[in-house]
Formats: structure tokens, sequence, C-alpha cells
């Protein structure tokens, strides 16, 4: 599995949801259930509303971990609900690739 995809997609979904006025709880859920796809020991979200910080750690990898801040915040119900259908979709077991996925979140970007 290629972690780093996984984390960078998991920051994705959440700067695209805070920036668009997902609430934090919500954010934390989608970004943790995301990581937790990869198996490791340690895959932890923290949300606030201006930022996030996500880390992916295992003995058998070497501990990444990321830190956002959102300096803007709209409201887009429409890109939300297109994240929570990809992070659902992720999350059942659909034959996604990491690829496949993160192109689909940009993809959002132009809703």
């Amino acid at each position: 599995m290629d972690y780093k995809l996984l984390l960078d997609t998991a920051v994705m979904a959440g700067e695209l949801m805070l920036a668009n006025g997902a609430e934090t709880y919500r954010v934390e859920d989608t970004m943790q259930r995301m990581l937790e796809l990869s198996g490791l020991k340690t895959a932890e979200a923290f949300v606030m509303v201006t930022g996030f910080l996500v880390t992916l750690d295992d003995p058998s990898i070497q501990s990444m971990t990321v830190t956002r801040r959102i300096h803007s915040r709209g409201t887009n119900l429409s890109i939300i609900d297109e994240i929570n259908s990809i992070s659902r979709g992720l999350c059942s077991g659909a034959a996604m690739t990491g690829a496949a996925i993160a192109a689909d979140l940009a993809q959002t970007l132009d809703v």
C-alpha cells in the first residue's frame, strides 16, 4: 500500500471539507476512517476549526505527519457531499486505486 498517497488523499479530503463548511467532527471522522485503511498501528486525525494534524506511524515505516491550516472558509455543501461519497466508496472496499481517489478529489475542486 502507498501510505504517502493515502495520507495525501486524507489531507486533501480534510482540506476541502473544512474549507467548504463541514463540521469538525465530520472532517475528523472522514479522515480517521480513510487513515485506518492503512492498517498501521497509529492512524490519527485531530481536527480544529482552523486546521488539522494527521499522523500515520508503525514500526514497519517511517512516521508521517501532516499539519494544515485552513485560511479561508465558505459553504459549499455539494463539495462536502461529493467528498463523503468518495470516502464512503473507499471505506466500503470498492475497487478504487489511490490515484483514482486522488483524481476524484482533485476533480471535486472544479465543482
